[in-house]
């Protein structure tokens, strides 16, 4: 699948923001939606870095129930060399959900 064309959808980006925030909501956590569609990535990746590395330290039993929920392995979560990596790899998940997701509606 190629996503890089979906880089600056803003449709994609919308849902992928929409679909981080319903995951992690599922978990009790809150994440604030962006306003800017342009800065999303960065403005999102911001909010997960701090709350990743909570759960990592306080509640890891949470962390590996919302990784099994966003489709990360736990060999793909021990891969990430720290919370930023890990970070980036929840929004490229969801990222790719919501673009298979797009795919298959056009069918």
């Amino acid at each position: 699948m190629e996503i890089e064309k979906y880089r600056h959808d803003l449709e994609v980006i919308r849902n992928t923001a929409r679909q981080v925030a319903k995951d992690f909501e599922a978990h009790g956590i809150e994440i604030t939606l962006p306003v800017d569609e342009f800065s999303t990535y960065e403005v999102l990746k911001s909010q997960l870095i701090p709350v990743v590395e909570k759960l990592i330290r306080k509640n890891p039993e949470q962390l590996s129930q919302l990784l099994y929920r966003i489709d990360i392995s736990e060999k793909q979560s021990m891969a990430a060399a720290n919370s930023t990596e890990l970070a980036h790899f929840i929004l490229e998940r969801e990222f790719i959900k919501v673009i298979t997701r797009k795919l298959l509606s056009e069918r």
